[in-house]
């Protein structure tokens, strides 16, 4: 089966697309990994992204979807697949609509306040040359601000910083979220009893959260889900 698994930044939706992926033998599938891979295999494609990437600039929906589109036609994505995240903007799900490639079963998102998305990331702190990592609250250091192995001071990447994580959701907000509102009704194009857009509480305790996602990914495959039928949506999707 196939899935795809949304959440804002910090919700925890990386790991546990992971551990999805790994429980039930599906291929994780993340833009990040995508792109790495096409850097470091020297594409055509990854010397293109390597250069946009170099210059601060966006890559193209339409580029990004290529690349998902030849990952999602490798070997180890026949039993079935997690895409982390993705489409993440219009357009791109625009074109996942209308590809017959893309045969989506359903979607999680881990819903996650603001609030705890911004104690969970500007919380982090590093020891940049062990790579050892902490959090202010969760996993504080014995010595604030120290490395518990050195004693050297601990930093907090630029990433990572409040206004940074405001931004991040603000543009999460602005491109994401109407993606999520289209995918509920193409969740629920069955029927209201037989909706295909689950929503997980991703501030619950991660262990209890997975076997939430667990259970109902296990009872989609023993009902023997079919696919969503998003060719029936085409018409309310165009290609620009």
């Amino acid at each position: 089966m196939n899935f795809i698994m949304y959440g804002k930044p910090g919700s925890g939706k990386g790991t546990q697309a992971k551990e999805l992926a790994k429980r039930f033998g599906y291929a994780h599938i993340s833009t990040g990994d995508i792109l790495r891979d096409a850097e470091l295999r020297k594409t055509t494609v990854g010397a293109e992204i390597a250069k946009l990437i170099d210059a601060g600039m966006f890559i193209p929906d339409a580029q990004i979807f290529d690349l998902v589109l030849e990952r999602l036609k490798r070997a180890d994505c026949v039993a079935g697949w997690v895409l982390d995240g993705f489409p993440r903007t219009v357009p791109q799900l625009a074109l996942m609509v209308h590809s017959d490639i893309f045969r989506v079963h359903a979607m999680i998102e881990l819903v996650v306040s603001n609030e705890v998305v911004v104690r969970r990331i500007s919380g982090r702190l590093f020891h940049e040359p062990s790579g050892r990592s902490y959090h202010k609250d969760f996993v504080p250091p014995r010595i604030a601000e120290r490395d518990d192995v050195t004693g050297e001071k601990l930093v907090q990447r630029a990433d990572d910083a409040e206004t940074a994580v405001l931004g991040r959701l603000a543009t999460y907000q602005t491109k994401t979220q109407p993606v999520l509102d289209a995918c509920k009704t193409l969740a629920r194009v069955h029927s209201p009893l037989d909706c295909r857009y689950f929503e997980a509480d991703g501030e619950e305790n991660p262990v209890t959260l997975y076997r939430t996602i667990y259970d109902y990914a296990e009872q989609l495959n023993q009902a023997g889900a079919q696919p969503l039928p998003f060719a029936s949506f085409r018409s309310q999707f165009s290609l620009v």
